[in-house]
C-alpha cells in the first residue's frame, strides 16, 4: 500500500473513531506528508512495508540538520513528527497492513521540561479590565465573556469556537463542551461568568448561526481570530509573557484551581484530561507556590 493511500486510512480512523478535532488531524497529516515527500525526494520505495527504522532515523537527522537554507527543527517539533509517524504505524501494524512497526524502537528526543506559561491573579484581572475599557462597544459583551469563559472554565480553543446555542444552560449555569475522543462533559459557570454570558446573548447579533460567539462575518469566530484578539488586550493591558498562545488561559485556570488546593483527579476531570500524566504536569507549580509560602513563615527568627 502506498503512503499516500495509507495516511488517508488513517485520516478517517483519527475523525471517526478516534473523534480527533480538524486540527489535530491536519496536524497528523502535515507530518506524515512531509515524511512521505523526503522518501520521494531519496528516491525510497514509499509502499509502508517498504519503510525502515534507517529511513526515519535519517528523515529526524535531516529535520535536526536541513541541508536546503531552512530552519532545522526544533526538539519539541522533531519530538512532535515523530509522535505522528509512530502511531501511524502503530495503527498500520494493528490493522495487520505491516507486519513490523519500524519506528517502535526510536527513542524520542529529550523534552525541555517547561513550566506552563499563567497569568496571576492581578494579570488576569487587568486583562478584564481592560476588555471591558477598551474594546469597541459592538464586540466589548462578547470578548469579555470569550475571556471570562477561557479563564473560569479551562475551556479548550476547539470547543469554543465549537459551543452551540443549545449547548449554554444559563438556567443551571453549566455548558456542554465536546471533549476529545468526542466525549461530551458538562462544565460549570460561575456567577459571574453567567451573567457576562447572560449579557452578552441578550445583545448577539440575530444572524443564521447557532455558534454561541459570532464574527464580524456573522458566522462562527474562528481559532486565528481569538489568537489575534489575545494578543491585542494582553499587549493593551502591558502583560508580557514568553509564551502568550492561548493555552496561557487553560494554564490560569489549572493553576488556580491548584491554589484553591483542588484535589487533582477533580482536576483532571475539569480540565478533561484523559491521561493523569497531563494532569501531573502542572503539579509542580503547586509544589513551588507551597515553597514560596512557607518560606515566608517567619518563626522565632535569629533565636533558634
Amino acid at each position: 500500500m502506498k503512503m499516500q493511500t495509507a495516511i488517508t486510512h488513517f485520516q478517517d480512523y483519527l475523525t471517526i473513531q478516534r473523534g480527533c478535532s480538524a486540527g489535530t488531524v491536519k496536524s497528523y497529516s502535515r507530518d506524515l506528508r512531509m515524511f512521505d515527500s523526503y522518501l520521494s525526494v531519496n528516491e525510497w520505495s514509499q509502499d509502508i512495508s517498504q519503510v525502515t527504522e534507517q529511513q526515519i532515523l535519517s528523515f529526524l537527522a535531516y529535520l535536526s540538520h536541513p541541508k536546503d537554507g531552512k530552519q532545522p527543527n526544533s526538539v519539541i517539533t522533531r519530538s512532535r513528527k515523530l509522535s505522528s509517524i509512530r502511531s501511524f504505524f502503530t495503527f498500520l501494524r494493528k490493522r495487520k497492513h505491516i507486519t513490523h512497526n519500524p519506528s517502535e524502537d526510536i527513542e524520542t528526543p529529550s523534552l525541555p521540561q517547561l513550566e506552563p506559561e499563567y497569568l496571576k491573579i492581578d494579570e488576569y484581572q487587568k486583562l478584564l479590565r481592560t476588555i471591558r475599557e477598551l474594546a469597541s462597544p459592538f464586540h466589548r459583551d462578547r470578548d469579555l465573556a470569550i475571556f471570562s469563559l477561557f479563564l473560569a472554565t479551562g475551556i479548550r480553543v476547539s470547543e469554543l469556537v465549537g459551543l452551540k446555542l443549545d449547548e449554554v444552560d444559563l438556567e443551571n449555569q453549566s455548558i456542554k463542551v465536546k471533549r476529545k475522543g468526542n466525549k461530551e462533559q458538562s462544565l460549570p459557570l460561575n456567577d459571574e461568568i453567567t451573567d457576562l454570558l447572560s449579557c452578552y446573548l441578550k445583545n448577539r447579533p440575530d444572524v443564521d448561526c447557532d455558534s454561541v460567539f459570532i464574527s464580524k462575518k456573522k458566522g462562527a469566530i474562528q481559532a486565528n481570530t481569538l489568537h489575534h484578539l489575545s494578543k491585542k488586550y494582553l499587549k493593551l493591558a502591558g502583560i508580557k509573557k514568553k509564551r502568550n498562545g492561548l493555552h496561557l488561559y487553560r494554564h490560569t485556570f489549572i493553576s488556580a484551581l491548584l491554589a484553591n488546593d483542588v484535589n487533582p483527579a477533580l482536576l483532571q476531570e475539569l480540565a478533561g484530561h484523559r491521561s493523569f500524566e497531563t494532569t501531573r504536569r502542572y503539579l509542580h507549580i503547586n509544589n513551588h507556590q507551597t515553597k514560596a509560602a512557607v518560606a515566608k513563615i517567619t518563626l522565632l527568627k535569629g533565636e533558634i
